[in-house]
């Protein structure tokens, strides 16, 4: 029989049971709904920037030039505010906020001072921040990989091959709604929705932070948060331990006949 003979008997093989088609689907359906779900998430971001929060300041004093009031502050707020392109939101500085504004002006410049004495180190500077990040990306990555053990193992531990499947939706939902690409309020309400209730999503809130500067609220708040689904993933984790050694006649297969 030639190749393509011996071809089409094995696709009929194939086809003839259930147990072939439902691994054909096993395999299929994955993938499908991450993609599904990604496109959903991230489809058309910036036509959702207006969802997005941003503090607009104006400390733009007028001055009378001509016996004509120039209010070129209040102009650039009025025209950001009619083209609508984020979710403004007018903040008022208060003096306490000015004195540090001008306190930070004055590091950043000392620090810029610095910089340009350091100018002719700045790329061994640049190497070691390389070397720095490359071993972050690899905390992160281990960090990562235990929390997929994790999850495998606690979902396994749970019911089996029923828990795959969920520790899998489960990370799907998390990798399409942490908002690791694109601020979560770019996304579709659903994934608005899910955002707050999921840990990866406080663990990017919490690296954004600390790339960026600022509070270290979100860093202890997703510290608090990580401990506290690791505490109940490990309780449950123990307890479903616990009752899979205590063996009942219905788990013993086959059953026996008394």
């Amino acid at each position: 029989m030639r190749s393509p003979g011996l071809a089409a008997l094995e696709l009929r093989r194939f086809g003839g049971g259930r147990l072939p088609r439902a691994a054909l689907v096993a395999l299929l359906v994955p993938p499908l709904l991450y993609g599904a779900l990604y496109l959903w998430s991230f489809w058309d971001p910036y036509g959702r920037l207006d969802r997005v929060p941003v503090a607009l300041v104006d400390e733009v004093q007028g001055v009378t030039a001509g016996g004509r009031k120039i209010t070129a502050g209040a102009d650039i707020v009025r025209g950001l505010r009619e083209r609508r392109t984020f979710e403004w939101h007018e903040v008022a500085v208060r003096g306490g906020d000015l004195t540090t504004m001008r306190q930070n002006l004055t590091t950043l410049r000392a620090q810029a001072d610095a910089l340009a004495e350091r100018a002719p180190h700045l790329h061994q500077d640049v190497a070691d921040a390389v070397a720095r990040i490359d071993r972050l990306n690899e905390g992160a990555s281990a960090a990562a990989a235990g929390a997929r053990k994790l999850h495998t193992g606690l979902g396994t531990a749970r019911s089996g091959s029923a828990g795959r499947i969920l520790v899998l939706a489960l990370l799907m939902l998390q990798l399409t709604s942490a908002a690791g690409t694109y601020p979560v309020q770019t996304s579709p309400g659903f994934f608005n929705a899910i955002h707050p209730c999921l840990p990866m999503s406080h663990v990017v809130s919490a690296l954004r932070r600390l790339i960026s500067g600022g509070g270290l609220g979100p860093v202890w708040q997703a510290c608090v948060v990580l401990t506290a689904f690791t505490a109940g993933a490990l309780a449950l984790t123990a307890l479903t331990a616990r009752r899979r050694q205590v063996w009942t006649l219905q788990r013993l297969h086959p059953e026996l006949s008394l």
